[in-house]
């Protein structure tokens, strides 16, 4: 599954349609991207495909905001595979609600279809106005 089923000028995004962002503009100016992605279930959460796409989009001139990075702050080690309680689970998530609220997109990394949370922080973000897309569209588009 790509980041986009295109359904007449809706996009389809993890069972969710809103306006596609196909034929927007073809350079975007960089802002702040929150990145969402699959971490449960992942080796070490996922964090080293957070931290390489943090650094893609950092070298394209975007201010990143990545969840990994605010865990790691927090003292969370991804080398522990201690699962998360659902209270844990729903904290982490109500933070990062927060903080997509304040960026202008979502980069979303790969296998992101397959991450329930994810797919929450999508609802959220187009509930928002908030455009989401593949890392890579963003890469793309940021004329760096």
């Amino acid at each position: 599954m790509t980041a986009e089923t295109m359904v007449g000028s809706v996009v389809n995004l993890g069972g969710f349609a809103y306006p596609s962002i196909a034929g927007q503009a073809a350079r975007l100016k960089p802002g702040r991207l929150y990145l969402a992605g699959k971490m449960r279930g992942k080796p070490q959460y996922n964090f080293p495909a957070f931290e390489k796409a943090a650094k893609l989009l950092r070298s394209a001139g975007y201010e990143v905001v990545s969840p990994a990075e605010m865990d790691l702050a927090l003292g969370f080690d991804p080398d522990n595979d201690r699962v998360l309680t659902p209270a844990e689970y729903e904290e982490f998530l109500r933070r990062d609600f927060e903080m997509l609220k304040e960026c202008d997109g979502i980069a979303l990394i790969d296998e992101w279809e397959t991450s329930s949370g994810t797919q929450r922080e999508i609802r959220e973000a187009i509930y928002n106005g908030i455009r989401c897309a593949p890392v890579q569209w963003w890469i793309e588009r940021s004329g760096q």
